[in-house]
């Protein structure tokens, strides 16, 4: 069995002694402080679960509630993984473990305060560790028991505690208020769970913890979670010393939707290019460019997209790694896309990245997002200079100019495109390139639909009128 003894806290100065060779690497990672005083040697306890509660229970391990050598414990229990082979799953177990506790180590090196740890078992895949005696950031700003000066305090202390682990190279991969514990009469910050903790020194993983932490805010506390994340956010400004790189990168993390390394568009159902507050910015980044806007030509996307897939390809990947295995898309007023990420990808290969016009233009108009949902509404311009089987199948280019409002509903699971739905006017677009008779009158209207969209979003008044449709079939008779 390994095991180390952890010491730090105000209360607390006390360690455990290492015991067996096995316990060396933890015993380094996580030596008592210096002046602790070591209590008597005893023989740590072997992992029982009927001596614990079960606490909770998530995708990689149990935390159990009890006692260790008398203290009051939670136990963090890393589970194996049927699917993966034994060796395999074995030693990412104990990597995992290892990189855990090392986390939590740097942390308290970095100012950050951390349960202690009492002991580390890598027989049994387990964390002992203390207890925090409190209520987690999410369940008091739930009941409302933070207010005024002292929730002002608590949101400063959070984004300084942030700033500190971020300055040091260290991201947490899970900040959300419930992994903030506040000790005591006296609310002491404590950080859990570095389950998903990594060491980085660049902006993008900084930013996207830091976008991790805002949608915490936003889904558990809805009415003033983006007003209590902003103060956090200005409180990290003024504590880090590379604020500017990582604020930078978070404003573009946070156009995204959570998107971190986000694979190129083809994950999404436009891939390409129709998803763009999704799609566009990543594809971009990828290669270096600030677009400045949703302006860039397609095409210049698409070549992207293809060198991505390909190098996915190459190193063993499917290229469509960021969309689940049952994924579902469908451009609604044709149905053209698939089910399954086999029949997506023939899609995406065969008959919508090479079928795209090379000046395709979108203008955003608006989204809206929860926490596993985006909704965009945009205008989508192009000339029909080639063939586009997923939006207008077996008909022949036309050479006209086409602009027509969409709407695009993404769903998640996790980081992976779930499903998507595109929703336009066939209508408009058939009249536009020139496929309705114009002698017949139709309760349909053309480029007037995405002209009427872009005025009433900017607020303008004029442009085309409303009713003009029921005016005219009244004037007929």
């Amino acid at each position: 069995m390994s095991a180390a003894a952890a010491v730090a806290g105000p209360a607390l100065a006390a360690g455990v002694a290492a015991v067996g060779a096995a316990a060396a690497a933890a015993a380094d990672a996580v030596a008592p402080q210096q002046g602790a005083a070591p209590q008597q040697e005893q023989q740590l306890p072997s992992f029982d679960s009927s001596r614990y509660t079960l606490h909770s229970q998530g995708a990689e391990a149990r935390v159990w509630e009890g006692s260790f050598l008398g203290r009051s414990a939670i136990v963090k229990q890393r589970f194996s993984k049927k699917y993966r082979h034994p060796q395999l799953d074995a030693k990412l177990t104990v990597s995992r473990l290892k990189g855990e506790v090392r986390s939590m180590m740097r942390a308290r090196k970095l100012g950050v305060h951390t349960p202690v740890l009492y002991q580390v078992d890598h027989a049994t895949a387990c964390i002992y560790m203390e207890r925090i005696e409190g209520h987690s950031l999410k369940t008091l700003l739930h009941n409302d028991e933070l207010q005024g000066a002292e929730l002002d305090a608590l949101l400063l202390e959070v984004g300084r505690v942030i700033a500190r682990l971020h300055d040091g190279g260290l991201v947490h991969g899970d900040l959300t208020t419930s992994n903030m514990m506040l000790r005591g009469s006296d609310k002491q910050l404590i950080l859990i769970d570095f389950g998903l903790s990594y060491n980085s020194v660049v902006p993008e993983d900084k930013g996207v913890d830091l976008y991790v932490l805002e949608r915490a805010f936003a889904s558990a506390h809805a009415e003033r979670g983006a007003a209590m994340f902003e103060a956090v956010l200005e409180a990290y400004r003024r504590a880090s010393k590379q604020w500017s790189a990582t604020l930078n990168r978070f404003a573009e993390v946070r156009m995204r939707g959570r998107k971190r390394a986000m694979p190129c568009p083809p994950n999404s159902a436009l891939g390409v290019s129709l998803n763009l507050s999704l799609n566009l910015s990543a594809a971009t980044r990828l290669l270096g460019k600030d677009l400045g806007g949703w302006t860039r030509p397609v095409g210049f996307v698409g070549g992207a997209c293809r060198d991505r897939i390909h190098r996915e390809k190459r190193d063993g990947g499917s290229g469509y790694n960021g969309m689940v295995a049952h994924a579902a898309v469908n451009h609604v007023p044709v149905m053209t896309g698939g089910i399954g990420r086999d029949a997506l990808e023939s899609f995406y290969a065969k008959h919508f990245i090479p079928n795209m016009p090379p000046d395709v233009k979108l203008t955003p108009i608006d989204r809206g997002a929860g926490p596993s949902f985006v909704v965009d509404e945009f205008i989508f311009e192009f000339t029909h200079t080639v063939i586009m089987d997923w939006m207008l199948p077996g008909v022949k280019p036309t050479g006209c100019k086409v602009r027509v409002p969409f709407v695009v509903i993404a769903k998640f699971e996790g980081d992976k495109l779930s499903a998507e739905r595109i929703y336009w006017d066939q209508a408009t677009v058939l009249q536009q390139v020139g496929l309705l008779p114009a002698d017949v009158a139709l309760p349909i209207t053309g480029v007037e639909q995405a002209t009427k969209l872009e005025c009433i979003s900017a607020g303008k008044q004029g442009g085309p009128p409303s009713n003009a449709l029921i005016e005219e079939a009244a004037a007929r008779g």
